[in-house]
């Protein structure tokens, strides 16, 4: 008996105009929508407060290694919790945990926004404020990711990721434009208030998710979606589904209920999806939370040390999971971090300024966008997309490689926007087929891992390696010699992979 759940193949009977619409599932489903919506208005704000917290931890001190220490703080608590988080997130109300982390964001925001506009701010609150940061995102990275299943149903799953990514990518194009205007125009502390104020938009979605005039939620999806969700062996597991006070809850691919929030009981189901609400999973945890004290703590940490550490051996199991997620770490490593040394390469090897350097930033954006929505709209429905996924992977290096030896700005740009589009169609699809692939009581721990690589490895470990070989070596050297690396990585995977062949 494989541990790996079997991908549910699209049906072929629906029509093509139906299945290539990259914005269907939006409409198909309310709770997705809502939750859409709001992430994504909450992204512009947040990188426009990425963008100001840079810009001020470099007025503050005038330093570039300060400038990167602040950086580096909010990757941290994300290389060393993250497994730890997923455990918990596997053991939780997702939807619930989601809220209370984007509460506690706005409050950091609200505490960043009144520090500097006050006077107050200082380095070393910067730094406090980042791992606070840092510390929140651990946790609602894998309960934000792993939740989308959940309000999409799993053959929807692919084009609202991809949906996701297009969403980020729109924000990382308008956010930091609409920062510059706001630096300029009311200062830099009105960056954090209004990153404060659309974290409003996204709690007031979250808050509508699950309910519709007191009706369970997803009622406008026409059905059920997670109708298919089928372990390897043939066996059948509970659907997944939004009950008014049960939104989270998941089924194991054997059919166990997994539990779905700290302290929640019964078992609940709507007139199209069931849930079971909590299981024998769920009761250690609920009882340790209600021990006293230490006792409570200890236990906590002893069972969620204890699931990570499973989580790690479950994901390093021979077989499709396993080959993916060592591509998708290699090119996080070599291939993410090039957006760092894109000042050098802009100002040394293609004599642009300010204006260009962003111009360079806002053709990866646009790529990006690009490629979330040919995700999103023809090729999750496509029956073989892994040929997509390889082809993806082969592209992204081999442009990448192109970029760092050109010479000529509009080359370049022109560069940059395909290697946008390849990088976020491999992401959104890598990301959709593991979340398919893996065993649906690890999610929430495989997107832990995945947020590691992503957001910790890429930017400890990449963007270190990364910048010592650009010192030895110049931005665009440094990066052709990651790229090429990364593409005979990406051919590797080609030739003896078996995983693009599975979906």
């Amino acid at each position: 008996m494989s541990l790996y759940a079997r991908p549910v193949e699209s049906d072929p009977t629906k029509p093509q105009a139906r299945r290539s619409d990259p914005f269907r599932v939006l409409r198909t489903h309310r709770n997705f929508r809502l939750f859409w919506t709001g992430q994504t208005a909450s992204l512009i704000g947040t990188w426009m407060q990425t963008m100001a917290v840079g810009w001020l931890s470099l007025e503050l001190s005038n330093s570039a290694f300060v400038v990167g220490l602040v950086a580096s703080m909010g990757a941290l608590p994300i290389v060393l919790f993250s497994m730890h988080a997923g455990a918990l997130v596997d053991r939780g109300n997702k939807l619930r945990i989601v809220r209370i982390t984007q509460t506690l964001f706005l409050l950091q925001a609200l505490v960043l926004f009144a520090v500097t506009l006050s006077g107050h701010v200082t380095v070393g609150l910067l730094l406090a404020l980042s791992l606070v940061q840092g510390v929140l995102s651990a946790v609602e990275i894998p309960a934000r990711q792993s939740l989308i299943i959940q309000l999409v149903g799993r053959e929807d799953l692919q084009p609202a990721i991809a949906l996701n990514s297009s969403g980020f990518n729109l924000a990382r194009v308008v956010g930091p434009a609409v920062g510059g205007a706001v630096i300029g125009k009311l200062g830099i502390a009105w960056c954090f208030g209004f990153n404060a104020l659309s974290f409003g938009w996204v709690l007031w979605g979250l808050a509508r998710i699950g309910t519709a005039n007191g009706e369970t939620a997803n009622r406008d999806s026409g059905g059920s979606a997670a109708a298919g969700f089928e372990t390897a062996n043939g066996d059948s597991a509970a659907p997944e589904a939004f009950a008014p006070e049960a939104i989270g809850a998941e089924a194991s691919t054997a059919g166990t209920a997994v539990g779905a929030a700290v302290g929640a009981s019964g078992v609940e189901a709507s007139e199209h999806e069931g849930i079971r609400r909590e299981g024998s999973r769920g009761l250690p945890f609920r009882n340790a939370l209600s021990a006293d004290g230490y006792r409570s703590f200890q236990t906590i940490l002893r069972q969620t040390s204890a699931d990570a550490w499973d989580g790690l051996r479950y994901l390093s199991l021979p077989g499709p999971v396993r080959e993916l997620l060592l591509l998708v770490t290699i090119g996080a490593i070599l291939g993410g971090p090039f957006i760092a040394l894109m000042p050098v390469v802009a100002r040394e090897q293609l004599g642009l300024g300010a204006e260009g350097y962003g111009a360079l930033l806002a053709m990866v954006g646009i790529g990006g966008l690009i490629g979330a929505l040919l995700v999103a709209g023809p090729v999750s429905h496509k029956p073989h997309k892994g040929r997509v996924l390889i082809g993806a992977a082969l592209a992204f290096p081999l442009l990448l490689l192109a970029f760092a030896l050109t010479r000529t700005p509009w080359l370049a740009y022109a560069l940059l926007l395909l290697t946008g589009m390849a990088m976020i169609m491999f992401n959104s699809l890598s990301n959709g087929v593991l979340q398919l692939l893996v065993d649906e009581r690890y999610r929430g721990r495989l997107m832990a891992f995945y947020s590691l690589v992503f957001v910790g490895l890429s930017q400890a470990v990449g963007a270190l390696a990364l910048g010592a070989l650009a010192r030895m070596l110049g931005g665009g050297p440094a990066i052709a010699l990651c790229a090429l690396v990364l593409a005979v990585a990406s051919g590797a995977a080609w030739r003896r992979g078996m995983f693009w062949r599975q979906v």
